[in-house]
């Protein structure tokens, strides 16, 4: 993939055509990108953080594979909200928002609308018997 480094403001980086108008002076990289089903084959957490790619990210990896992995992500300001609760909940997550104090994401309106309003657990596994297990 190509993708786009804002200098100066890396975390306005992106992949290139996902942001209409980026400020400031670009510079394009070729990246290697591994496809979200071979990453989550391999793993037992994945900590994804893609600019609002999470969803396309997610469709691969939970399409062509049925390993299911602890994520922790965060959500894009143009992610669609309800296509990734029903994605992820369709697949036996549970969700858990930094916003709600760890708490049950019960619906898409939950869910963080940028990384201003914190991370996102997705488990199959009770998240608060692992905080407590972990105390």
């Amino acid at each position: 993939s190509r993708f786009v480094r804002v200098c100066g403001n890396t975390m306005s980086s992106h992949i290139m055509g996902s942001k209409s108008s980026p400020h400031g002076t670009l510079e394009t990289i070729v990246v290697n990108c591994t496809p979200g089903n071979e990453a989550f084959s391999h793993s037992k957490l994945v900590k994804i953080d893609a600019e609002s790619h999470e969803l396309p990210i997610l469709k691969d990896a939970l399409t062509n594979n049925i390993s299911r992995p602890e994520i922790i992500m965060e959500v894009g300001i143009d992610t669609p909200k309800n296509e990734l609760f029903d994605l992820l909940t369709a697949n036996g997550y549970m969700l858990y928002s930094q916003m709600k104090g760890w708490s049950l994401v019960l619906n898409p309106s939950e869910l963080p609308a940028s990384h201003h309003e914190g991370t996102l657990v997705c488990s199959q596994n009770l998240f608060k018997h692992i905080i407590k297990s972990t105390e």
